[in-house]
């Protein structure tokens, strides 16, 4: 038994001696005997490189790998990583084998002369406050001085920002009471921590005390105040306050709490520390306005003139409040007589002869009054003796001047526009005002004592309405002769119909049928001779051969009627064509149709007084028309009509004589550009109308 134990035994240690000599063996193989090692390479390779810095690496964060050889990190490995020679392998020789690795080109270690000591130098790490003390009263900061060798860069990093903070200069700035520390790490692996402590002196506002809480105001009375603050503790090292209003239309304040009322209202003044404390305290404002009454109203004036004949026709009169400052300042005129003055604002404007009170009444108490007494008068005055407006048949106009007073001024009289009228002649008691256009303008009298009137004078707008079968002859550019057939050329487009000249081709005798048809049948059937046959061969007007002479006078009723008789003045001329007097047996037929003619127009000027009207005889034909023996009948036929219309003694109808034979006329005109044998008739109608626009003082 005793044997069997001995032999275990043997085994046992004969196991342990073999697992020893193993690893010996093991890690000699790896490492190699080190008889001579190289400092940085620990795993004998003769090289000291990135293995080399993984194993010292993990042998000093203890981490776990799968090599093997882990564990034969022994005292003598030690000695190798343990590069400055400190007796501590952490991240300094980390760094150092770094350097040497990156400096390296072969990474091969010369194992007879290692070069650590020149080309790896001595790292350290030191700073001047261990520590740091901060007082926030004084809002002081302070800046880490940092040494030492091959140190690079440095990172700060303050552990409680809250307590106090850091810059990346190392500038500590204290945030509130309390203890921090910073830690500071060099790019060399080191790293030293301070400590910080913030401490405050400062001693801060507590409470306030105001000397109102509730303030009452008057916009018409008390409105201002002070509202006083005592700070507490009295040692408080800011006492300073701020003051607002929560309401600023109602009340404002000072940097000094001086509180001014500004409208009717509540609002809040608060008053709060400046230190950081934040308390606040409020005061309550409530503002009122008394209302001031009107007590009296004083005008300027209590009694004033206005002449209308001057150029202004007004005064203004200034009414005054008191007391100044009273709420309803509003004033309400009144004119006791508006048919002599009118008063707005103030503003008293005259308007006829006479007088009258003007009374200022204060709006809240209408018993509160001032009268002003107005005089209107009319210093110089110009009456007309008739109408206001000219035309051809009223073209003077007697202007009679009025002075007020026993003093009689000179007096200048003048017109606004002479190419409307002129003055004809002009005395100290009036003046005579003469047609020269149209349109409207004002003759002025003014005295020498500075009176002045005025008179409006308007000239009718002449339109003037050309009647006769040669009408159309003016608005042609040529016209053929009926009866010789040869083609004028002539300007007889010079004048053109427009607002003022405008043309009807109703004919000469053809006016005959403005009469109505029981009148025209009378006279025709009671003659002695079938005169029928002159009125367009045809007694019934219903018949299209009568052309259109039929509806001549409700054609010219119409334009008659449509003229404003206020501004516009309407003239016709009747163009004496004759033309059917060649149908005419002999004298006595011929005299007839020009009375039956004349009796036409005077009837038509009797019905319209206001318009002018005009009988111009205008046809006779040369001896060389097939019409010419007419011409003594034609002449016969215009006479008579001259002297009818003559002994009518109708003011606003005549007759116009220009000339007595168209051949004549144009024979002894130069101008005329025609030859005996052409027909004259287009041109001697230019010649007529241009003659009757002239008298009309129409230029075209």
């Amino acid at each position: 038994m005793q044997n069997i134990k001995k032999k275990q035994l043997t085994k046992a240690i004969l196991l342990f001696l073999s697992i020893i000599i193993f690893s010996i063996i093991l890690c000699n193989s790896s490492y190699g005997a080190y008889t001579e090692y190289i400092k940085g390479d620990v795993n004998a390779d003769s090289k000291v490189n990135n293995i080399d810095i993984l194993l010292t690496l993990r042998h000093i964060y203890g981490e776990k790998t799968n090599s093997k050889k882990e564990w034969c990190f022994n005292e003598k490995n030690k000695k190798i990583a343990d590069i400055n020679n400190d007796e501590n392998i952490n991240n300094i020789d980390i760094l150092m084998m770094l350097r040497y690795v990156a400096a390296s080109k072969s990474n091969e270690i010369d194992s007879k002369n290692p070069e650590w000591k020149k080309s790896i130098k001595k790292n350290s790490l030191n700073v001047q406050q261990d520590n740091v003390e901060l007082d926030l009263k004084s809002g002081q900061t302070e800046k880490l001085i940092v040494t030492g060798e091959n140190i690079g860069s440095i990172k700060y990093t303050s552990l409680d920002n809250n307590i106090a903070n850091i810059s990346s200069e190392g500038i500590i700035t204290p945030r509130n009471v309390g203890n921090t520390e910073i830690l500071i790490q060099a790019s060399n692996g080191l790293e030293l921590r301070t400590k910080v402590k913030v401490i405050n002196s400062y001693v801060y506002v507590q409470n306030i005390k105001l000397d109102k809480t509730n303030i009452n105001l008057d916009l018409n009375g008390t409105k201002t105040t002070k509202i006083t603050a005592t700070i507490e503790p009295a040692n408080a090292n800011n006492k300073n306050l701020s003051w607002t209003s929560n309401n600023i239309g109602v009340a404002t304040v000072d940097e000094n709490g001086n509180v001014t009322a500004i409208g009717v209202g509540n609002a809040t003044i608060t008053a709060k520390t400046l230190d950081g404390s934040n308390i606040t305290k409020t005061c309550q404002v409530n503002v009122t306005r008394t209302p001031i009454k009107v007590t009296s109203i004083t005008l300027n004036s209590h009694n004033q003139e206005i002449d209308l004949t001057r150029d202004n026709k007004t005064i203004t009169l200034t009414a005054t409040i008191n007391p100044a400052n009273a709420d309803n300042k509003q004033i309400i005129w009144e004119s006791k007589n508006p048919n002599v003055a009118t008063v707005s604002n103030g503003v008293v404007t005259g308007i006829a002869e006479g007088m009258t009170d003007i009374i200022a009444k204060s709006a809240e108490n209408s018993r509160i009054l001032d009268v002003c007494t107005v005089t209107v008068i009319k210093g110089l005055t110009i009456e007309s003796s008739s109408t206001e407006y000219l035309d051809v048949i009223n073209d003077s106009l007697t202007l009679l001047l009025f002075q007020s007073g026993s003093t009689k001024d000179s007096i200048s009289w003048s017109v606004d526009n002479t190419n409307v009228v002129r003055l004809e002649s002009t005395t100290e008691s009036g003046t005579v005002v003469k047609r020269t256009g149209e349109g409207v303008t004002t003759v002025r009298a003014i005295s020498s004592s500075g009176k002045k009137a005025s008179y409006t004078v308007g000239v009718k707008k002449e339109k003037v309405l050309l009647t006769g079968a040669s009408c159309t002859s003016l608005m042609a550019n040529e016209r053929k002769d009926a009866d010789t057939g040869k083609v004028q050329n002539i300007d007889y487009g010079r004048l053109k119909k427009d607002d003022n000249l405008f043309f009807e081709a109703y004919g000469g005798t053809g006016l005959l049928w403005y009469l109505d048809s029981e009148t025209r049948r009378s006279l025709m059937n009671t003659s002695e001779n079938d005169y029928g046959k002159l009125l367009f061969s045809t007694k019934y007007p219903d018949k299209e051969t009568t052309g259109k002479s039929r509806y001549a006078m409700q054609d010219i009723r119409k334009i008659i009627n449509g003229v404003d008789k206020k501004t516009e003045h309407l003239s016709i001329a009747f163009d004496i064509e004759g033309n059917d007097i060649r149908k005419a047996e002999n004298e006595e037929q011929a005299l007839y149709l020009s009375n039956v003619y004349t009796e036409v127009i005077v009837k038509l000027a009797k019905d319209y007084p206001d318009v002018t009207f005009y009988c111009i005889p205008k046809s006779a034909y040369p001896e060389e028309a097939n019409w010419s023996k007419y011409n003594d009948l034609i002449r016969k036929f215009n006479l008579n009509i001259q002297a009818v219309i003559s002994a009518s003694n109708i003011s606003n109808l005549s007759y116009k004589t220009y000339y007595t034979f168209t051949k004549n006329l144009y024979e002894n005109d130069k101008n005329a550009g025609i030859s005996s044998d052409q027909h004259p008739n287009a041109y001697t109608t230019q010649v007529m109308f241009d003659q009757i626009l002239k008298y009309m003082k129409i230029t075209k």
